[in-house]
């Protein structure tokens, strides 16, 4: 089984990591172990959809600004009472005119 290890002793950014690959290994087992280190760095996930449901550190557009996902969550941004679960992560700028 692959095996995720920090490095931080030989001097590298506290966020790398390495992977020890054995022998005959399921890629299933390593994607599962690498999806589980990386699970809320923010990520592109596109346009917001209503009713999606999307992970923690999700970066979406909406309305011309970006918001991130502070947990897991489907609730929508906008609206009369915005969702806690979202941070606006770079407000919509003016248009060049």
């Amino acid at each position: 089984m692959a095996r995720l290890a920090d490095d931080s002793n030989e001097g590298k950014k506290k966020r790398e990591f390495f992977l020890v690959i054995r022998p005959h290994q399921a890629v299933s087992d390593l994607r599962r172990e690498v999806d589980a280190k990386l699970e809320g760095l923010p990520h592109d996930a596109a346009v917001h959809e209503r009713g999606k449901q999307y992970k923690r550190g999700a970066l979406v557009t909406h309305g011309g600004s970006v918001f991130i996902a502070r947990c897991d969550t489907s609730a929508d941004i906008g609206g009369d009472s915005p969702s806690p679960d979202w941070r606006l992560f770079c407000q919509r700028g003016k248009s060049a005119r």
